[in-house]
């Protein structure tokens, strides 16, 4: 039997997320933000005299494991904060200015901007979810309200 979300321990780790008994996903998503920042700043202290295509691919392949993030609340205030994080990475990298337009900078990099790439990774996630029966979607439904998307069990849609 699936043990609903809220029901469970404050501040007990699921596969690298923090599940609270409020539902709010700050505490973890404050947790990943710091590590971001130490990774992008590695990446540029350690390879600070290379290309920025260089470090700009160096950056995407260290600092893009976002463990747990398919089941955060993308609409949670902190997420800007987090994809800020990122932001300035891509700032620092490219050696634009801070008042460089942030729309200009998945243009240069060639990526999503974050946000759309967290979006990107839920959608799939719960994708899989509902096209594999598995308890995983009994789990993750309260959190995600996956029952508004009227999507019958098992499909491809």
């Amino acid at each position: 039997m699936a043990v609903p979300l809220s029901s469970l321990v404050a501040g007990h780790i699921l596969k690298s997320h923090i599940l609270t008994t409020n539902m709010n996903d700050k505490t973890h998503i404050e947790q990943r933000s710091h590590p971001l920042c130490g990774q992008i700043n590695d990446v540029l202290c350690y390879f600070g005299k290379r290309q920025s295509i260089v470090k700009l691919q160096l950056m995407k392949i260290r600092c893009t494991s976002f463990y747990g993030s398919i089941l955060w609340d993308l609409d949670h205030p902190t997420i800007n904060a987090f994809c800020a994080t990122w932001r300035n990475g891509l700032q620092r990298i490219w050696g634009v200015p801070y008042c460089t337009h942030n729309s200009l900078l998945p243009v240069m990099s060639s990526y999503l901007p974050l946000l759309d790439e967290l979006c990107c990774r839920t959608v799939l996630f719960t994708k899989t979810c509902l096209r594999y029966d598995t308890r995983c979607y009994f789990n993750v439904r309260s959190k995600a309200d996956i029952s508004q998307l009227n999507l019958p069990h098992g499909t491809d849609n």
